[in-house]
């Protein structure tokens, strides 16, 4: 993505969530269940359910969002008419926190998001140099241990956010979000992280080959 340009604007919405569930996963169907009551005006998919996006919003060169062994690819016309992410990370264990793709397509786009991964995820992301949205709306689903109790309030947060003016939103997030776009560039400064990353995730792998 680094020397692509990508055509991010938000200045005008017609939906609310982008929220993209490609495998099902228990922790998926759980917060799936509690936030659908809020989805009416949102873009989302479940592939469990067979939900796709609205073929205007699928990637131009596949009829699927995002194409098997291409999730890294972004396409900006779902993040410019939506207002925020609601991120369904990979997992939501207590014991690691894995991110992926999901958390840096918002990111690269500019994007408002919320999070459904690993007890303190977003303090990890500040911990990696990018700025979260505790200034703006309630953040404590990330310090919540128990799961169940976590999606609880990611919903409460996600209900939150429905009652506020986006326009102001994103208007006053205008520094915060290029702050976290410049550092997602930024190689010298992200490196080291993901280097580290990388050798917990090498680590992991050896373990388990290990053990079986």
């Amino acid at each position: 993505h680094k020397n692509k340009r990508h055509d991010f604007h938000h200045d005008n919405k017609k939906f609310d969530f982008l929220y993209l569930n490609k495998f099902a996963r228990e922790h998926r169907k759980t917060l799936f269940a509690s936030v659908e009551p809020l989805l009416e005006g949102s873009l989302y998919t479940n592939w469990d359910k067979g939900i796709k996006l609205p073929p205007e919003y699928e990637l131009p060169w596949a009829q699927q969002y995002p194409i098997y062994g291409k999730d890294q690819d972004i396409y900006e016309k779902p993040y410019n008419d939506t207002k925020y992410s609601l991120v369904s990370e990979t997992n939501d264990t207590n014991d690691e926190i894995f991110m992926t793709e999901k958390i840096w397509k918002a990111i690269i786009a500019k994007h408002i998001f919320v999070v459904h991964g690993n007890f303190l995820y977003l303090q990890k992301l500040r911990e990696m140099g990018f700025k979260t949205f505790v200034n703006y709306f309630n953040e404590d689903y990330d310090i919540e241990q128990d799961k169940a109790k976590r999606i609880d309030k990611i919903v409460g947060t996600c209900k939150e956010i429905l009652q506020k003016n986006w326009k102001d939103l994103y208007l006053q997030s205008q520094a915060l979000r290029q702050h976290n776009y410049d550092t997602f560039f930024n190689a010298d400064k992200l490196g080291v992280q993901v280097n580290k990353t990388l050798e917990l995730f090498f680590e992991f792998a050896d373990s388990r080959q290990v053990s079986s």
